[in-house]
């Protein structure tokens, strides 16, 4: 049985709260509880300061926040809804119990569901070797790396059938990263080994380490594979370097020299648009490309236009498809750029980059081509 106490207000505290301020301040809506419960459905109330997410939730259970006077929905609403219809009493529920009526606690919590892990934060170093961990374990196996994949595949998501590239898409579709990302962390940890990652996970030290010692770690792993090294050797003489590193960053307040020309390493400026950027724009789409009038200010990307695309109004989404097509190609554009103006990254990466968005450009021209057929058959005025 469970034992509700209603308070009046939201700002209700007892008698010894009132008396240890710093205690209020930081503790004051900590989770009492967490259990996984039936509810009945009349007694659960759906949370509407925040808006359901459009993405139905991927836990088992709705996510619900017990409060002294309520069983807010926080998340998972549509599977209270599909109880409701199939006259269901009570549902299983994942409930976080918090002392004190808040619809303020309750609404960060509602939005921490989907930014923040439930669990906290790990630290950038544990990403590092966990990725590599995941990655050599989804290549040991004699599953195919689909099976692990999360939903189902959706349209427009192509397996390679090499199991190196799949198992960057089954892990990135996992983390909601991108294949670029998860490649990223997979090179900063590979060929170190585990005491090496481990010193470097105790350091604390963020993405600004991994980045600056980038450079030396590529520039020693290729020398090491000119001299026909083993991996052994090749891995034991990496993780030394990346120790001296870390003392090195340590010691003199976030700085690694390049240990080719002994001057400080920089990180990347952001990711900002330059002349360089409108410039290849301008390559990449050929200025005799006329469509009608756009929407300047559409924020779109390829899944729209694959949206678009399918339409079956075909005549009046001509040119919302050519807008689609255009904006993603400028976006790619600018990533190309950034890639190729990095000083730091070795020939892999930089194939896999240029191999990753020339797959993309592909998917756009072959839209395109549609579009331009389904305009000669039908007699649309797009001038290509």
């Amino acid at each position: 049985m469970i034992e509700k106490v209603f308070l009046e207000n939201d700002n209700q505290v007892s008698e010894g709260d009132l008396n240890d301020s710093e205690y209020i301040s930081r503790d004051k809506y900590r989770t009492i509880e967490e259990s996984v419960e039936e509810v009945a459905i009349e007694e659960l109330k759906e949370f509407n300061l925040i808006e359901n997410y459009f993405e139905v939730s991927e836990n088992i259970y709705p996510t619900v926040i017990r409060t002294p006077s309520f069983f807010y929905v926080i998340d998972g609403m549509e599977k209270v809804e599909k109880a409701k219809k199939n006259n269901l009493e009570s549902i299983k529920c994942k409930i976080f119990e918090i002392g004190y009526n808040s619809d303020t606690e309750v609404a960060i919590r509602k939005v921490a569901s989907r930014i923040r892990p439930m669990s906290g934060r790990c630290l950038y170093g544990e990403k590092i070797r966990n990725i590599n961990i995941l990655c050599k374990q989804l290549h040991a196996t004699m599953e195919n790396p689909i099976v692990y994949y999360n939903g189902g595949v959706r349209r427009g998501l192509e397996y390679s059938n090499n199991k190196e590239e799949d198992v960057l898409t089954v892990l990135a579709n996992r983390f909601g990263r991108s294949r670029k990302t998860i490649r990223t962390w997979y090179s900063y940890g590979e060929n170190l080994s585990e005491e090496a990652l481990n010193v470097i996970i105790q350091s604390k030290v963020n993405r600004d380490f991994f980045e600056k010692a980038r450079r030396n770690k590529s520039n020693l792993h290729k020398q090491l594979k000119h001299l026909r090294e083993s991996e052994d050797l090749i891995k034991s003489k990496l993780s030394e370097l990346m120790l001296n590193m870390l003392e090195e960053y340590k010691e003199t307040g976030g700085k690694i020299k390049n240990r080719l020309d002994n001057e400080y390493i920089e990180t990347d400026a952001n990711d900002n648009e330059n002349d360089n950027t409108k410039n290849f724009c301008r390559l990449f789409t050929p200025s005799d490309l006329k469509y009608g009038s756009s929407n300047n200010n559409s924020e779109t990307n390829i899944d729209d236009f694959e949206n678009s695309f399918h339409d079956e109004n075909i005549d009046s989404t001509w040119e919302r498809k050519c807008d689609c097509a255009k904006e993603r190609g400028f976006e790619l554009g600018t990533e190309l750029i950034i890639i190729c103006q990095k000083d730091d990254i070795n020939e892999d990466e930089l194939i896999i980059s240029i191999e990753d968005l020339i797959k993309e450009l592909s998917i756009i021209l072959t839209k395109i081509k549609t579009i331009k057929n389904e305009e000669t058959r039908i007699g649309n005025s797009i001038v290509f």
